[in-house]
């Protein structure tokens, strides 16, 4: 996973181990978290192994094209995606 480089990064490490090890949540909100592009590729990953996820709020975070572009990889393959 790529999820270092900026301080507001970092945070994504939390999230995307949330995310790779849930068997129960169905709603998740990260919105506000600065996340910015190098957490694009944790969060595909971690969305595309994810089966019960159904709504994850990302709004408000400091995303570029190059890491939606990734993310939105990772709902489109996910098994269950509704919301990005």
């Amino acid at each position: 996973m790529k999820c270092y480089g900026f301080n507001h990064d970092l945070r994504c490490i939390a999230a995307v181990t949330t995310l790779q090890k849930n068997t129960v949540l169905k709603l998740l909100s990260l919105a506000h978290n600065r996340f910015g592009d190098l957490s694009g590729e944790a969060f595909k990953e971690a969305l595309t192994n994810n089966d019960t996820l159904h709504e994850l709020n990302l709004s408000w975070n400091v995303f570029r094209s190059s890491a939606a572009v990734l993310i939105s990889d990772g709902i489109q393959v996910s098994p269950t995606p509704t919301t990005a």
